[in-house]
């Protein structure tokens, strides 16, 4: 595994940090710091 070094801004203060979600997942899962119900 490697060392990831995050920021966090102060919109997304609360916000759980970034990590695997799934078994073998390849990448860590993210949270947007965002008001609104958006559709991606």
């Amino acid at each position: 595994m490697k060392n990831l070094e995050i920021k966090i801004l102060e919109n997304g203060s609360g916000l759980p940090l970034p990590k695997y979600e799934t078994h073998g997942a390849a990448g860590l899962d993210l949270l947007a710091a965002i008001k609104e119900n958006k559709k991606f």
